[in-house]
Parts: structure tokens; C-alpha cells; sequence
């Protein structure tokens, strides 16, 4: 874990880099003090660092509003599918109107025409009937 900058050579260090890399450095400075408000004290890692870190949480933010976005374009699609789903209703409704219709029209038609039919073969048959009493 690093504790410790060292600004001689610009990096981050732990307690064992401290001992072994960085012993005859003379500028290091542990890490919760330059990480205080005070910019003076920040190096390039710690504020490559900071910068990442920033990004980071600017990055996450935009996750964030790309799964609001995701989820939003998802309920807008099921209602596109909602509304086509109700307009096909309305159209089949209409067709089945329209079928209905025209059939009880033929069907009024095709009455009237057999039953026409029927007057004529029942004339045809009563006048049959008088021919073969004569």
C-alpha cells in the first residue's frame, strides 16, 4: 500500500520501496499530508492519481446516465409496442365490423332470393297439382 511520494523520482511508495529505492531521497512526504487541500504539496502521481480518480467517479456518473438512458429507450419501445398492439385491435375490430356487415347483407339478400325461389316452386308445384286433378 503506498504511504509515502517521493518527488525526487515522481512515484508513489510503500514502507519496503521507502527502505530499499528510495532511502538516500531527499524529498519524500507520506501521502495523507500531501493528499490535504493544500495543492503545494501534490506531485505528479498524486495528482495523475487524483486526476484518475476524478475520471473515475465522472466515468461512473455516465455509466449511470447511460442505464437511466437504457431503461428510459426500453419503456419507450414497450409503449411503441403497446400503441401498435392497440392500433392492430382497433383495425381488426373494424375489419370484423365490416365482414359482419357485409354478410348479414348477403345474408338478407340470399333470404329474400330463396325465398323467392320458394314462391316460384311452390306455384310451379300447385299448378301441377291442378293439371293432374283435371
Amino acid at each position: 500500500m503506498f504511504v509515502y511520494v517521493c518527488k525526487d523520482h515522481d512515484a508513489l511508495a510503500c514502507d519496503e520501496c521507502l527502505f530499499y529505492r528510495h532511502r538516500r531521497c531527499d524529498d519524500i512526504h507520506k501521502l495523507t499530508k500531501m493528499t490535504q487541500p493544500e495543492d503545494a504539496y501534490l506531485s505528479g502521481p498524486v495528482k495523475e492519481l487524483r486526476n484518475k480518480i476524478s475520471s473515475g467517479n465522472n466515468l461512473a456518473e455516465n455509466c449511470d446516465m447511460n442505464l437511466h438512458g437504457i431503461e428510459g429507450r426500453k419503456n419507450e419501445i414497450f409503449q411503441q409496442f403497446d400503441q401498435q398492439k392497440m392500433e392492430l385491435i382497433r383495425r381488426f375490430d373494424e375489419a370484423k365490423a365490416r365482414v359482419a356487415e357485409e354478410l348479414d347483407t348477403r345474408e338478407a339478400s340470399d333470404i329474400s332470393r330463396l325465398q323467392g325461389v320458394k314462391y316460384e316452386v311452390e306455384q310451379i308445384y300447385r299448378n301441377w297439382c291442378r293439371y293432374m286433378r283435371l
